[in-house]
């Protein structure tokens, strides 16, 4: 499972110590962490990777090929990748075999335009979405929330 930020430092600073240390302690994981590598290593060899694919185009060439069940894409709005060709291109692809998940989560921000801004805008922040692997954003034209998870397709659905 790939956690990404901007950069490897913030996704280091944001979930490294203060989200997954603190969980795998509290949950008893026993999950193994190598500091170098940025991964968490769980006692079902489930492994966690912290990327920054925002910063460099080899850290987006690394989840290419690779298969996930789930993706999380923290600080979305903040990424200047083009997420439409991250999300469709790279890790939709990816995520299809397992029929997984791919999360972008952010706060909306003054940025105006791109994948994030078409799926939160004019969103009650306080909603949950989720978007189905049979579905599409084009046949939809659909909006999603500021904390939301898409499987596949990226299409909202009510649950």
């Amino acid at each position: 499972m790939p956690v990404s930020g901007p950069d490897r430092d913030s996704a280091k600073k944001i979930m490294w110590k203060d989200v997954l240390k603190p969980i795998s302690r509290q949950l008893m994981l026993n999950a193994r962490f190598n500091e170098t590598e940025l991964t968490a290593t769980l006692t079902n060899d489930s492994v966690i990777y912290l990327l920054g694919v925002d910063s460099a185009e080899e850290e987006k060439k690394k989840l290419l090929g690779q298969k996930y069940k789930l993706v999380v894409i923290d600080e979305a709005a903040s990424f200047s990748v083009d997420l439409n060709e991250l999300v469709y291109g790279v890790l939709k692809p990816s995520v299809a075999d397992y029929r997984g998940t791919i999360c972008l989560i952010g706060t909306p921000g003054n940025v105006k335009r791109g994948l994030f801004f078409d799926l939160t805008q004019g969103q009650d922040p306080s909603a949950a979405g989720t978007w189905s692997g049979r579905d599409s954003v084009a046949t939809a034209g659909l909006r999603s929330t500021t904390r939301s998870c898409a499987r596949s397709g990226l299409r909202r659905s009510r649950s």
